[in-house]
């Protein structure tokens, strides 16, 4: 069962979240999800060229190079929550998963479900 939030379709979502913010611009879609137990999952898809700058501590996080369909990306884990960033050059844009949740596999699997 797909669903199309705010212009983004996600193939498949873990069970229990339900979306509960998001917008769409012309260069950015962003679709908030939350679970009974007030867990999050925030995606963002950002044309490249209005992204800013990432940056994170390396010392403090542990970040892994890890593959999403044809893209490199990398899950960093911080505090609380997971993250996963790639840049999908042939579009020009940038997707961003964050979770609070998901397990590294799960974050990859809602990640390679997403088509925007």
């Amino acid at each position: 069962h797909a669903y199309e939030i705010n212009g983004l379709r996600f193939e498949w979502l873990p069970e229990g979240y339900e979306d509960v913010d998001g917008k769409e611009t012309e260069r950015l879609q962003r679709v908030e999800f939350e679970s009974a137990k007030h867990e999050y999952i925030q995606i963002r898809v950002m044309d490249l060229a209005e992204a800013s700058a990432y940056t994170y501590d390396s010392e403090e996080n542990r970040g892994r190079i890890v593959s999403i369909e044809d893209f490199e990306g990398q899950i960093i884990e911080e505090n609380e929550s997971k993250e996963l960033l790639w840049i999908d050059d042939q579009r020009g844009k940038i997707i961003f998963v964050m979770a609070t949740d998901l397990s590294q596999e799960g974050l990859l699997q809602l990640a390679e479900s997403i088509r925007y």
